[in-house]
């Protein structure tokens, strides 16, 4: 899905986005939605690390949205940060264990599970 946001709309298309119910005011019809995820994931790989990590994580910041995970694949791990005045603060990296993630701490995450390949199995 592509994302509009901003005065001078940022053009944004993350891996996943989610808004909280009371926020999710588009009806999914349009070709972009222009309402500010409350929740963005970005799954990391060696093309799009660098930016992903950099100039897009700052563009969410700028346009607020409240929480951002990174999913590194070769590492198999979650870094889950959280908008704190405008910053991200980084709330931790999860991968050995299930986990209790913000914004969706109400339920435990198995993490391991997220990186158990076919062919590992």
């Amino acid at each position: 899905m592509e994302l509009h946001l901003g005065p001078e709309p940022a053009i944004l298309v993350p891996d996943l986005a989610g808004w909280r119910v009371d926020r999710a005011t588009f009806d999914g019809e349009g070709a972009f939605i222009d309402v500010v995820p409350d929740w963005v994931c970005e799954v990391l790989s060696p093309a799009t690390a660098a930016f992903d990590r950099s100039r897009k994580a700052d563009l969410y910041a700028e346009l607020g949205v409240s929480y951002l995970w990174l999913v590194d694949v070769s590492t198999r791990r979650i870094e889950a940060f959280g908008l704190l005045e405008g910053k991200w603060l980084r709330l931790g990296a999860y991968g050995q264990a299930d986990a209790r993630i913000e914004p969706f701490d109400a339920v435990p995450l198995e993490v391991p599970a997220l990186f158990t390949f076919p062919n590992e199995r």
